[in-house]
């Protein structure tokens, strides 16, 4: 009877059928683009983990079944309990079971970060289902707080910004850091810059002091969304230092992302964010890497190698990513030992490398003018389960020519064309170039003849395909007329 009004209400013909049929995903692919028809019905009455056995089956079992009870909210609280209190991790399986809730209530979110990093039970902000109703005078009554955060839990969001106004206008009641933080933290959760501001110079202007970790990190987060005011985010940051409230890890990823992009701001204040992530302790490989790679970008390779020392000093262990940004930190600088004993550190520690590992390290050994050594990693490679690609050919290319190996850059390309890759222009010009630079022209000729040779044989199949269609529709045709089609 449920799913008959359901369906004669919305339209909706085979939501009975789709859900009996995937019963990991009770969310139509026709439908899912209207996220409010789903969480009107969200049954959510909080969970409770201690029953739940600590493996990561059991775990994901939970989170099924909460899904085909419509408890999304519940299904959010399990997985967030994962990530956080580290009873289980989450795997694949556990992502795809829990996908088409964050995809739902985090409708109107576009910031990849915040995807990730999503505090524990609290729901992410869609202001278009503000289902304001307009306040009377049994709205208006103390405990003002209480009664702001009941109209945020009813989607009531004008209807609490009016609220705050009538507290303004009222000179007897003054808005506390409690009430800002209510508000600083829905409009970053539905990350509107421009409502966030406007309460963050409210709360300026009122001279609030800040007291409270959490608003703090909340104001952090809020400054780094774009349009990004980066003198008010370091201005911010250190007006809490000097208060001596601390960041959480989720400001510190918001922090280092806005500093990255600026080269001497990583100069002048990534040392002091190191420090900081250290003396909090924080387990985040996302936030390591990143300060790694900030590093890598613009040369500091011993800062990048000095966190990642840090990191195995406090029993942290880095996974693909971080030994990916250390990687890049030394083939960034042309320091192919450095690569080297990483790459075998992270085969010894079982981190299994994947195609951007294998990039960085012919860099590295591209800069360093290792031609032997680039072949053999790239022969290697696929004992590893990675596929070399066209990229990694060219960078193989372009230290062999150099070296003047002009018989193994041909090898490698018969090797690459053999493989039926792409021939992209940028790469193979600077093979061209490197072969040029070591004046080898027989070898420029021998590519030039390879590389045409290629897009002969490439317009000689793209014809043939043609003419199989062709006569496919002239075959379709005379047998429509035999049999009177048409």
């Amino acid at each position: 009877p449920v799913y008959s009004l359901f369906r004669s209400s919305f339209g909706i013909s085979h939501f009975s059928s789709s859900r009996k049929r995937n019963r990991a995903h009770p969310f139509p692919r026709s439908h899912r683009s209207a996220p409010t028809l789903y969480l009107k019905k969200d049954r959510s009455r909080g969970v409770d983990p201690s029953g739940i056995e600590p493996t990561v089956e059991a775990w994901n079992q939970r989170i099924n079944l909460l899904i085909d009870q419509h408890r999304f909210n519940d299904a959010l609280e399990v997985y967030y309990l994962m990530k956080e209190d580290f009873v289980v991790q989450p795997n694949e399986e556990t992502h795809k079971l829990i996908s088409p809730c964050i995809n739902f209530t985090a409708k109107g979110n576009s910031s990849s970060i915040n995807q990730s990093l999503k505090r524990k039970n609290m729901k992410a902000v869609d202001l278009k289902n503000d289902k304001s109703r307009g306040l009377d005078d049994i709205d208006i009554v103390e405990p003002f707080n209480e009664k702001i955060s009941g109209l945020i839990d009813q989607n009531r969001y004008n209807d609490a910004v009016e609220l705050f106004d009538k507290m303004q206008e009222n000179l007897s009641l003054t808005p506390s850091e409690d009430t800002y933080e209510i508000f600083i933290c829905l409009f970053v959760m539905a990350r509107d810059k421009e409502k966030f501001m406007k309460f963050y110079k409210s709360m300026e202007s009122a001279n609030v002091k800040l007291t409270s970790d959490t608003l703090h990190s909340d104001i952090i987060e809020g400054i780094a969304m774009e349009p990004v005011d980066v003198e008010l985010l370091l201005h911010e940051w250190q007006n809490g230092i000097s208060s001596g409230l601390k960041l959480s890890k989720r400001g510190y990823v918001f922090l280092v992302s806005v500093i990255s992009q600026r080269r001497d701001l990583i100069s002048e204040h990534m040392p002091k964010i190191a420090e900081e992530v250290f003396e909090n302790n924080f387990v985040d490989s996302n936030l390591y890497s990143r300060m790694i790679t900030a590093n890598a970008k613009t040369g500091y390779w011993e800062r990048s190698r000095d966190i990642f020392q840090r990191m195995n000093e406090k029993g942290i262990a880095p996974d693909i990513d971080v030994c990916n940004a250390v990687l890049q930190a030394y083939s960034v600088v042309g320091r192919w030992q450095g690569c080297m004993e990483l790459f075998e550190e992270m085969l010894i520690n079982g981190v299994n490398p994947n195609h951007t590992s294998f990039i960085h390290l012919l860099y590295g050994l591209n800069r360093a003018n290792q031609w032997e050594k680039a072949v053999t990693v790239l022969k290697q490679s696929s004992s590893y389960g990675v596929k070399p690609s066209s990229v990694c050919y060219n960078i193989a290319m372009q230290v062999c020519a150099r070296a003047k190996q002009g018989d193994i850059v041909v090898e490698l390309m018969k090797e690459m064309l053999a493989q039926d890759f792409e021939l992209y222009p940028s790469h193979f010009a600077k093979t061209i170039r490197a072969c040029d630079s070591a004046n080898m022209p027989d070898v420029t000729e021998k590519l030039y003849q390879l590389r045409d040779e290629r897009k002969q044989q490439k317009r000689m199949n793209k014809r043939e395909t043609d003419n199989e269609k062709e006569n496919k529709n002239e075959n379709d045709d005379g047998i429509h007329r035999t049999h009177g089609i048409g």
